[in-house]
């Protein structure tokens, strides 16, 4: 793991490195919260032209990022869209917590 990505991590408590992926995991309170979550990362997604694995259950959203035309290596790209989702996460306005 290079300096880059141990720095983010270290910033950024959500996010961790599982099989050479950059991965989030998110709790909420209601479905309706996972949904508002899950429709946001979508919208990060096409705005950083950057498209992470995404899955969901009632109460959680994974998050698992790589760079595919980089040999599925965590990029500047994964850096940037993971804290962008954690950004939206910390708002907190629509989590019910």
């Amino acid at each position: 793991m290079n300096k880059e990505i141990e720095q983010f991590i270290a910033g950024n408590a959500d996010w961790y490195v599982e099989d050479e992926k950059l991965v989030a995991g998110f709790e909420f309170t209601s479905y309706d919260a996972v949904k508002k979550m899950v429709t946001e990362i979508i919208r990060l997604a096409g705005e950083y032209n950057h498209h992470p694995e995404v899955t969901f259950t009632f109460s959680t959203v994974e998050v698992k990022s790589t760079t595919h035309d980089q040999n599925n290596s965590i990029t500047e790209k994964d850096l940037k869209l993971a804290e962008a989702i954690s950004n939206y996460f910390s708002k907190g306005v629509y989590w019910g917590m």
